[in-house]
């Protein structure tokens, strides 16, 4: 008599609740030992801009930008840290300009890395506005959605109320990044 066979007769077990047994205790360990990488990515933001929809999403620690291009889902990874979202008007609608003369139709800002509380307290900031000290340009052209490769770091922008537009402009003109 194999093993098995004995266990069943020991337990009194049928073999078809043996196999539900099994298979309860494959599915307990798989949703143990499952990675975080392979969670599913929480969205942080979204806003649908120039015919397209974009979402900022926290994939495992990394803020990734995802977008549809005919039907198939893109990943843009971006350099500041979760939370990150769109700057905005104060009236709440997403912040973006177009510059035709380098073929961007919108420029984006995300920002994140979340200010600390001591410089919150040196800017006066209120708790109810959301702020980082990294952001990062994303341009979508008439092919193409990318991300800056210029960060800028050390100011202090808030998800309300945005930033001049002078900072997608310069986002939009990359030959005129500090090397």
């Amino acid at each position: 008599m194999s093993s098995l066979t004995a266990l069943m007769h020991g337990l009194a077990l049928s073999p078809m609740r043996l196999i539900a047994i099994a298979i309860n205790i494959a599915v307990t360990i798989t949703a143990v030992s499952t990675p975080a990488s392979a969670q599913t990515p929480a969205e942080i933001d979204s806003a649908s801009i120039a015919g397209v929809q974009l979402d900022v999403v926290d994939n495992n620690g990394v803020c990734v930008l995802q977008y549809h291009v005919k039907g198939v889902l893109r990943n843009l990874p971006l350099t500041p840290k979760p939370p990150c979202f769109f700057l905005r008007n104060k009236d709440g609608t997403v912040q973006h300009f177009g510059y035709p003369d380098v073929g961007v139709k919108a420029t984006l800002i995300v920002a994140g890395t979340l200010i600390s509380s001591e410089r919150r307290k040196m800017f006066n900031l209120t708790p109810d506005l959301t702020c980082g000290d990294e952001n990062q340009g994303v341009l979508i052209t008439k092919n193409n959605i990318t991300a800056s490769k210029f960060v800028s770091r050390g100011g202090v922008v808030c998800q309300q109320g945005g930033t001049d537009e002078k900072d997608f402009w310069f986002f939009a003109h990359p030959k005129f990044y500090k090397k």
